[in-house]
């Protein structure tokens, strides 16, 4: 049910969406994960984001792997649960995402449902970092800065 689409080009926007989702275009399904997940333009429902975001995930599209990890890092329509978030964003980071990889940095190095580890997190952050994730090379740098100190 569309909400709030004030605008034909909304409406429009989300049908080309949809559509593209129905015909293998998995940024398409993606993109109708966030609409769904985020109530824009429509109720929100999270499971019919996830169902999206699985679709786009399933297809390749690594950003939707990310968005299921952080549905599931943050308990967001699902009970938490750090494991699969974990596994959501092995996938996307695996496939180039990130966003992805700089979260696996935080988990590890929190230990957030997974046991802590200074090494992943460096790993993680540092392959976030070579992709261009300013905050992971902020976070790569304090951490490898602080274990050269025997901190």
């Amino acid at each position: 049910m569309l909400l709030g689409l004030g605008t034909s080009a909304s409406a429009d926007v989300f049908a080309d969406n949809k559509k593209a989702c129905e015909t293998g275009d998995m940024n398409g399904c993606s993109n109708l994960g966030n609409w769904y997940s985020k109530g824009q333009g429509v109720e929100q429902d999270y499971f019919k984001g996830m169902e999206f975001y699985t679709k786009a995930c399933d297809g390749g599209h690594f950003k939707g792997c990310y968005n299921l990890g952080v549905i599931y890092d943050n308990g967001l329509g699902v009970k938490q649960d750090y494991l699969k978030a974990v596994q959501f964003y092995i996938k996307a980071c695996n496939g180039g995402n990130i966003d992805g990889c700089f979260n696996l940095g935080i988990i590890y190095y929190v230990g957030q449902g997974i046991k802590q580890s200074n090494k992943n997190a460096l790993k993680y952050w540092g392959k976030a970092c070579d992709g261009g994730h300013a905050s992971a090379c902020k976070n790569y740098i304090i951490l490898h800065t602080k274990q050269q100190r025997g901190q």
